[in-house]
């Protein structure tokens, strides 16, 4: 490692290969073509990032995004795709204007949405919070948890917390601490992570 270098295990190394970015349809086709090939159905769970600003731009990434889903077949709740956004109003658009009939997963960043989550039922099948918003403070050895599932779980929302990062573990000890805490003890429904495997062999031990 050169001096000045960052090291963060279980990360690809940083400069390392000449690759470059894919498109959104040569994604699905990757996926698609190594579901074909391994017999697996590996689903995707693409984010609309600031579809505000895009709009600015003069481009409806939203009706892109979801005429591209369509075109390979991600269309309902059964087609193994979570689509989810951190704008309220574009989510809530896609579902009641736009008639999009897929999973849709609220983003949530900020402390005073946690109290939106009546609103966010109207239209969303989940959210996905900062996994700090479902800590609360620790007792002893064990972690308290604030109400934030249980109340998303009553109104029949999905919960999940991103990001799970096996570098940057703050609160916890190792990645497998985090994963029981969050996964088991706090009940939580699925994992956004940068280590899927990691998270697939916590519960295959389970």
């Amino acid at each position: 490692m050169k001096q000045g270098e960052q090291f963060y295990p279980n990360r690809y190394p940083k400069g390392k290969g000449n690759f470059k970015l894919h498109s959104f349809e040569e994604e699905i086709e990757l996926i698609q073509g190594l579901n074909k090939a391994t017999g697996k159905n590996i689903g995707i769970y693409p984010e609309i990032k600031d579809p505000a600003f895009h709009q600015k731009e003069g481009r409806k990434i939203t009706e892109i995004v979801l005429e591209i889903l369509a075109d390979y077949g991600y269309k309902t709740k059964k087609d193994n795709c979570i689509l989810q956004c951190f704008d309220t109003t574009e989510l809530e658009r896609i579902r009641v204007s736009l008639k999009s009939d897929l999973f849709l997963v609220q983003l949530i960043e900020f402390e005073d949405e946690t109290k939106q989550l009546a609103h966010f039922a109207t239209y969303a099948d989940g959210i996905g919070p900062w996994y700090k918003q479902i800590l609360d403070k620790k007792v002893g050895e064990k972690w308290q948890f604030t109400t934030l599932v249980s109340d998303a779980h009553k109104l029949g929302l999905k919960v999940h917390p991103y990001t799970f990062r096996a570098d940057s573990l703050d609160e916890f000890t190792t990645f497998d601490q985090m994963m029981e805490t969050l996964l088991i003890e706090a009940n939580i429904d699925g994992a956004f992570t940068d280590f899927p495997d990691l998270v697939v062999n916590f519960l295959k031990e389970k």
